[in-house]
């Protein structure tokens, strides 16, 4: 069977499936040779079901399946983040804590997936409890990027970016609390949506009033990223913060307002060989006939209060374990949880009253615009096991967090994001390109990145592996 299998779209893949074309069981086993000759060097699926996908493949074949059927990923293999529970399937955390942890029922939109046809194959690799923008642990080790395998696929949805990168399925799931899916996106050179919050059931979750948090996908192209929220997607009254989605409306992107914001104003520091291969991208763009104008919302000093509020997050979830955890846990982890017993009451209010004022702005910025374009990251991929602190541009990064402001300022403010590939250097490596809209605007934020996509015909590399 062609290699070219494995870098078919997913909406491309179903298709064939429905035509007869090829079998889903035809399909589980190709992607079950892909892994089994890529996946021992990138490292990116920790847990695979093969004989689980083999038997949901059977089963798919036996529906009889024609070109009436109507589930969107059908027979398409997809891959799912190490938080997220499969049931029956081991979900780590990427913690030995949890090594021989066995969910005993799927998540809401692992469920969803199912109902769309898709053919869970594994679980992909996660820093600890998705802790920082590295993806390694104690449990699995590091996880490769496949465009060069001696640096850092990035996290905290590094596993699932590196699937799509290299070839080991179409589409992942991932979740993303301050840029998880959309920075290993764009060091692995792929598609990472992280969709509106509430769109997206997260069921199970110990913090579901987390509004910082959520769950999309990662893939090689904008329609198959959406194709799989789409999936993803219902009202689910057990999550405290679940809508009923907006209907998707046309919108003609040549009439668009669109500002483009290469340090969100100053605030963010970017490698500055990011910041020219997303203006020349831009600058492509605007050729095309799109109405770009260089702007900034007032981001405003939210370091801090982004700080207070990650760390009550995972406080509330892990608090409890860590006297008896703390030497097995990651040091960044470790310190997240450590960071809640500096905090008073008054730090806790002026967080909050910060991320209102933060909302605020970007609301009072939506207003003017449409849409913003930003560098999807500030650094290029990284080097496995660096150390910190860094100097980027003259500028010292403490630590990731100083790294992930690009990304986290709109956790903080739950807009919805894409990160796409938009150039590449000149020794391989991909840069990213970040697309927010407004609140619940995730319609016009696709399109968009879909004609970005087209303009720049955009092409997702295959690695070396």
């Amino acid at each position: 069977m062609s290699d070219d299998l494995h870098f078919l779209g997913a909406s491309e893949l179903s298709s064939q499936i429905r035509s007869r074309t090829i079998s889903c069981e035809e399909v589980v086993r190709a992607f079950l040779q892909r892994l089994d000759a890529v996946n021992t060097v990138v490292n990116a699926v920790v847990t695979v079901d093969g004989e689980r996908a083999l038997d949901q493949a059977r089963s798919l074949d036996g529906d009889h399946v024609d070109h009436e059927d109507r589930r969107p990923l059908l027979g398409v293999p997809v891959t799912v983040k190490d938080l997220t529970p499969v049931a029956g399937t081991r979900t780590t955390m990427g913690s030995t804590r949890l090594a021989n942890n066995v969910a005993s029922s799927d998540g809401a939109l692992v469920s969803g997936l199912r109902q769309a046809g898709a053919i869970i194959m594994g679980k992909t690799n996660t820093p600890e409890f998705g802790c920082k923008p590295r993806t390694d642990n104690r449990l699995f080790g590091a996880t490769r990027n496949p465009h060069n395998t001696s640096l850092s696929s990035g996290g905290s949805s590094g596993g699932a970016a590196a699937a799509v990168a290299a070839g080991l399925g179409p589409v992942a799931e991932g979740s993303d609390l301050a840029g998880s899916i959309r920075q290993p996106a764009a060091w692995c050179g792929v598609v990472g949506y992280k969709p509106s919050q509430g769109r997206v059931p997260r069921v199970p979750n110990p913090t579901p009033w987390n509004s910082m948090a959520v769950n999309g996908s990662l893939a090689r192209t904008v329609g198959d990223a959406a194709v799989m929220v789409e999936a993803m997607t219902r009202f689910e009254p057990k999550d405290p913060l679940s809508v009923v989605a907006r209907p998707a409306t046309a919108r003609d992107c040549t009439a668009l307002r669109i500002a483009w914001s290469p340090d969100l104003g100053g605030v963010a520091t970017i490698d500055p060989r990011v910041v020219e291969g997303c203006r020349g991208a831009v600058g492509r763009l605007a050729d095309a006939g799109l109405n770009i104008e260089e702007a900034s919302p007032d981001i405003g000093a939210i370091r801090e209060p982004f700080l207070a509020l990650n760390a009550l997050t995972r406080y509330a979830a892990l608090g409890e374990k860590l006297s008896a955890w703390r030497d097995d846990l990651d040091p960044i982890l470790v310190s997240r949880l450590d960071h809640v017993r500096g905090l008073s009451a008054r730090d806790i209010a002026t967080a909050e009253a910060a991320r209102a004022a933060h909302h605020a702005a970007l609301t009072r910025f939506f207003d003017m615009y449409d849409i913003l374009l930003t560098p999807a990251t500030a650094l290029l991929p990284q080097p496995l096991g660096q150390e910190w602190p860094i100097t980027v541009a003259g500028r010292t990064y403490r630590d990731q967090l100083d790294e992930l402001l690009v990304s986290y300022a709109f956790n903080l403010s739950s807009l919805p994001a894409v990160s796409l590939p938009c150039t590449w250097t000149t020794d391989g490596l991909p840069i990213g390109l970040q697309v927010v809209a407004p609140w619940h605007e995730d319609a016009c934020l696709l399109a968009f990145a879909a004609r970005i996509e087209e303009i720049l015909m955009l092409e997702v590399r295959r690695p070396c592996p």
